[in-house]
């Protein structure tokens, strides 16, 4: 009974896989094993850390074949070798070769692996490019820090549509990826959001389903989210169980009366010139009376002063902000864009990305910081 990979998948399949398990705690060493079963033929590959869970269908099995535990580091290190990886249960052992060298291991006992529910109560239909963009934007908006858990993931829900929501405190992101499902809740964790971004390529349909772990799970709406990336992998998440901030009260309300419309283009490159001229503190944005936008990082003597053109019907005061965070927006930012800065550097700054293949486009919010402020 064994199982062949070609050299392309078996790097794919393990790959993902270990992204999926982390770094092993001593504590749970079996979690240091992908689950292998059969279904028509093919193999089954299931790995988890208990939060995040992924299953990717790969491989031809000669025959049938009951549920094994294949460590994954070893399988890892066998595809730095040999152009097929073949894997064959042996009694109580684990054989991995390579057509070059056969290592065998102990096989822990698949009975004692948790059990990883893929199914849901609920199904909709994403667009897996709309999404890979999405979730590449919000994860880098999401906060770091251990102690802030309710925001260290992506909110997905809302009252109009879903949508998908990211904030550290100091800056958010927002944008609609469906406007016609209501009733989904959940922050889904980072480490889970990369994952799928990483398996996004040349997916063109995302099947997204959430449900509850089991009918006694209380905290929040659904425990449990589970993105189906076309026919062959299958992520899952512990949905984080706090309650995500109310996102819409704090994005100001932005008008043609008090904005500023320009492309992002343009506003990129002054604020790449400007990083160049000083990064030890935050930069000044000004919207002159003549439609000019003056930046100014907080070292440097004289102005920086990007002459854009844009539509505007006033002018703004200086307002501070983080540099890296501004590169970070206007790095994704596209087309023609709707900034208001805040104008009395006390309230949040706000960027609109256009109407584009979504029903709405991307908002950003960034909060200002004061003139001695450092990052």
């Amino acid at each position: 009974m064994s199982i062949v990979l070609d050299k392309k998948s078996a790097v794919s399949t393990f790959k993902a896989l270990k992204k999926a398990v982390g770094k092993v705690s001593k504590e749970r060493p079996i979690l240091g094993n992908t689950l292998l079963t059969v279904a028509d033929g093919r193999g089954v590959w299931t790995s988890t850390d208990l939060e995040t869970s992924v299953r990717i269908v790969a491989g031809q099995v000669d025959s049938a074949m009951g549920p094994i535990l294949v460590p994954i580091e070893p399988a890892i290190a066998a595809t730095k070798s040999g152009a097929t990886i073949t894997i064959q249960s042996d009694g109580d052992k684990v054989n991995i070769s390579t057509g070059l060298a056969t290592s065998s291991y102990t096989a822990a006992h698949a009975a004692d692996y948790p059990t990883i529910d893929m199914d849901a109560e609920s199904w909709v239909d994403l667009d897996g490019q709309v999404l890979a963009e999405v979730l590449e934007r919000a994860v880098i908006h999401a906060a770091k820090e251990a102690a802030r858990y309710a925001i260290r993931g992506v909110f997905f829900g809302g009252k109009e549509g879903i949508r998908a929501v990211a904030t550290d405190g100091k800056r958010l992101y927002k944008s609609r990826i469906l406007s016609d499902v209501t009733g989904v809740n959940a922050i889904v964790p980072v480490a889970t959001c990369n994952l799928i971004l990483a398996s996004l390529k040349n997916v063109s349909t995302v099947k997204m389903g959430w449900g509850f772990t089991n009918k006694g799970f209380t905290a929040r709406e659904f425990s449990r989210v589970v993105f189906k990336l076309g026919v062959d992998v299958e992520i899952s998440a512990r949905c984080i169980e706090e309650q995500f901030p109310a996102y819409d009260s704090v994005i100001p309300s932005y008008t043609d009366e008090t904005g500023f419309r320009a492309n992002a283009d343009a506003v990129r490159s002054a604020i790449v010139a400007v990083s160049s001229v000083g990064r030890d503190g935050p930069i000044s944005i000004k919207l002159t009376s003549d439609g000019a936008l003056r930046f100014k990082p907080e070292n440097a003597a004289a102005p920086v002063t990007a002459h854009i053109d844009g539509v505007s019907t006033g002018a703004w005061a200086d307002v501070h902000f983080n540099p890296d965070y501004m590169e970070d927006l206007f790095e994704h930012a596209r087309g023609n864009v709707l900034l208001d800065m805040g104008k009395d550097g006390e309230n949040p700054g706000t960027v609109a990305g256009p109407v584009a293949i979504r029903q709405d486009g991307d908002t950003w919010v960034l909060m200002p910081v004061s003139d001695s402020a450092k990052r």
